[in-house]
This record gives C-alpha cells, structure tokens and sequence, in this order.
C-alpha cells in the first residue's frame, strides 16, 4: 500500500512535453500527479474537462468501493482484473481517500460498501480537481477534438498535425474516437462493446410497468449466478442486477435467454410460505396473497400476460395453481434482445492489454506511450470500481513517465 503523500515524490530534472488525450477523471489525475513531479502537461478536451463525472453515481459521484485489500477489490471487474493487480498495489482506495481528502473532498461508506462525498454532489468532486488544477502552472487544458496521433522517426508524437509532444497519454473513453485517434500507430484493440446498460427484452409487455422495482432477483445465465434489484422502464429493463448482466455477458451473442427468481428462493420453499399465508388468511384474494412479494402492478400484468385468473382465493388455490405460480416467479424466463442504445455507463474493450506494461503503463512497442482509464481494454461493475480505475492508472502513469 502506497499512501498518497507530494513530499514523497521525486522532482524531475528534464521535463519532457507531455500531452493528456482526454480531460475525464483518469486524464485530470494524471495531470495533477504529473504537476506534482514539475512535469508541463497540455490536456486536450474536445468539451469541458471533468463533465462526465457529473453523471456518475447518478449525480452524487461514487468516488470508490471500500475494499482495501486490492486482489479482493479486482474481483469486482469482469475484464483486467489481474492486470490491475499492480495497479492498484501502487495506488489503492485507502489512497484514493487520502487523495480527496487532501482536496477538501470526505467521504463517507454506505450499507453497501460504495463511497461517496458527504456533500453527495458529484459537482464538488468536479470542482475540488478543477481548482487543484487552477493552482499550478503546469497543467494546460486546450479545447480541441483530437482526431489522430502519429509518431515522427525522432520518436515524438504528432498530435493533429498541430503539436508535438515527447509522451502522450491517451485517457478517452470508450464512447469516443479512440480507435480513429490510434489508427497510424497500429496497435491492436478489443471491441469496443456497451456495458452497465439497460437490456432490451422480447417480452415486452413489461415494458407496461416503468418505475416497479424488485428487489433481491436471483439471475442465472450459463455460469453466472448473481443476485441484485432490477427495474422495469418503458422501452428496457434496467437496475443494479442488469448493469451487472451486461457488464459479465457484453460480449455475448444476442439473443440469449436468462432465468430469473424473484423470490430469490426454491419453488418447494415459496409453495411452503405461500401455504403458510393460506392457512392464515384462507378467503384472502391469492394476488393479494402474492403482493406481500411483489407490487401489484407486477402480479397484474403477469396474470394477465399468461392468463391466469384473478379472483382465485387463497383457500380455492389448487396444488398444481400454486405449483404453477411457484415455477411461474422462481423460473421466470427472459429473452435479452440487444442494448439501450447510447445508454451505457461504461464500455467494454479498449487497447488489448497485452500490449501494455502493468507496472508503468507505458506500450510495449512504441516507447513514451501510455494508456489509462477506459482507453485500456479494463471496466468494472457498478459501484466506483471504474472510477477507481481512474484515480489509480493516473496516479501510475505519472510516477513512470
């Protein structure tokens, strides 16, 4: 564990040029980090710098995942799990609290491990950088859409044609031009695929229900096993659990059919508690039974999806209906047609990792390049992993370049 402290880092004495493509939290960080070792660096943005951030954690910023032992945090990420084993041993979480700490930014740790400012604004994370930024010199921010860069035969980088640099560090996301940016220097890249998304479904009479949520769904595709809330909108299905299913399947062919337990429990089990309920209330409606699970809307438009009756009570409920009801909501089978589209959080894909030192990710074969954040083919579920990849690889990168 490396805990973050200015007075440890080494001053440089020659100062090569840098350039940043890319003014979101992975490029910010490496820029302020790079500053530090009295590096001049030039960010290019095609937009405002740091406005992606504005929407993470749903405008409250989840800044990272409480989990300091790094093998245990890497399991959260489907793709670059072990290459980020040296990552995040050089720059953890508990130095990622003392990195915001450091900039007027506390945190605090919700029930479910995910870590947030205590303004829960994700401005004031925005604006804490911003001004870390303000206070030095070093650190240039041109607006610009960077649309290439090249190498010369002295082994600097042509940006645009318009600049020259000695290093570059390319910290684009996904969703922009990253692979039109790295056509000339011919590296190899994994598709670039959506994740943490929301699915299209075949069955799409739930779309009639936006804004129902379930909570605790056991999902099950192939050998993935996980258990989340999901929500229904108008035109996909959406939460927690199906972020997660698009993240692990984001390069899985479409269609697919995946099974899902709303009770989260064997059907033996729900039979068992819904006779239960029976006995105690035998000339209670069985939907009204039912809603002590699930949102009425819900019951409804299943009943009526798959035509079942009603205005059956608990004790004219049949052995083979609630048989029937059981393997209905404990094996409810659904079929994921395709993604929201420029609907993701995140992407899956980027510059192959094998190209890419862990240590000091710099390329292998074109020597001053370096890749951080979302341009590296690295993503992570829900819940500040991504952003931890930010703060991290550009805390790594500026102690190597």
């Amino acid at each position: 564990m490396c805990i973050y402290s200015e007075q440890d880092i080494q001053v440089q004495i020659n100062y090569p040029r840098i350039a940043i493509i890319g003014g979101g939290p992975a490029g910010v960080t490496a820029a302020i980090f790079a500053a530090v070792k009295n590096y001049n660096v030039t960010i290019f943005e095609k937009g405002d710098i740091l406005n992606t951030l504005l929407k993470t954690g749903n405008g409250r910023c989840n800044i990272t995942y409480n989990e300091p032992n790094f093998k245990e945090l890497t399991k959260f990420y489907p793709r670059g799990n072990k290459f980020l084993y040296s990552v995040f041993a050089r720059f953890s979480v508990i130095d990622t609290i003392v990195f915001f700490e450091n900039l007027g930014i506390k945190l605090y740790t919700q029930d479910d491990n995910r870590m947030f400012p205590v303004t829960n604004k994700a401005q004031d994370v925005r604006q804490a950088l911003l001004k870390r930024i303000a206070q030095t010199t070093r650190i240039k921010v041109i607006k610009r859409n960077i649309r290439h860069v090249s190498l010369y035969e002295d082994m600097s980088f042509n940006v645009n044609n318009e600049f020259v640099f000695d290093k570059v560090i390319i910290a684009v996301g996904g969703k922009s031009n990253l692979k039109t940016i790295l056509k000339d220097l011919k590296l190899n890249m994994t598709p670039l695929k959506p994740s943490l998304c929301a699915l299209k479904i075949k069955e799409d009479f739930l779309y009639k229900i936006p804004g129902v949520c379930l909570k605790n769904v056991n999902l099950k595709y192939k050998k993935l096993n996980i258990n989340d809330d999901i929500m229904f909108s108008h035109k996909a299905i959406t939460g927690p659990l199906i972020f997660k299913l698009s993240s692990y399947m984001a390069y899985e062919e479409m269609p697919y059919c995946i099974k899902l337990n709303f009770v989260n429990m064997e059907k033996y089990e729900f039979v068992k508690e819904l006779n239960k309920k029976i006995k105690e209330s035998p000339n209670k409606l069985f939907i009204n039974t039912l809603s002590d699970y699930f949102p009425k809307s819900f019951i409804n438009i299943v009943f009526n999806q798959y035509n079942l009756p009603l205005d059956v009570k608990n004790i004219d409920a049949s052995k083979e209906f609630k048989e029937k009801i059981a393997a209905l909501f404990c094996e409810f089978e659904i079929n994921i047609i395709d993604t929201q589209k420029e609907g993701e959080i995140v992407t899956a894909g980027g510059v192959s990792l094998n190209q890419i030192n862990p240590k000091t990710l710099e390329c292998k074969t074109i020597e001053g390049l370096y890749f951080v954040g979302e341009a590296l083919d690295v993503d992570g579920l829900c819940g500040g992993f991504n952003l931890q990849n930010c703060w991290s690889t550009g805390f790594v990168v500026a102690m190597y370049l």
